[in-house]
């Protein structure tokens, strides 16, 4: 995802917020100071990243694989998400 945040100009990237949900495979990689690391070491200044270790949000919005990217948008009901997009696997670059 880094790479079409850095592709998008700055007052764009200023109007959007991305956040990475880390849903975790095996039990090393629900430790929180694992995942600082991995940040840290990935770049991954222009996202906040979430610890998700029960997989809730993964349930939740219905994710079956990784990567899986989700656009959200304001609900006018004021109730909830309003999922704006979805794209599963990897390979989207051209589509973003």
């Amino acid at each position: 995802m880094r790479h079409v945040y850095e592709e998008l100009d700055p007052k764009r990237q200023k109007q959007i917020k991305i956040v990475s949900v880390h849903s975790p495979k095996f039990s090393r990689e629900k430790e929180l100071l694992s995942i600082i690391a991995f940040s840290e070491q990935m770049k991954m200044e222009h996202t906040i990243v979430v610890n998700d270790p029960g997989c809730i949000l993964w349930n939740d919005l219905g994710i079956s694989c990784w990567p899986t990217l989700l656009i959200l948008g304001p609900n006018p009901s004021g109730e909830g998400m309003n999922l704006l997009f979805t794209m599963m696997g990897e390979g989207h670059r051209h589509v973003l």
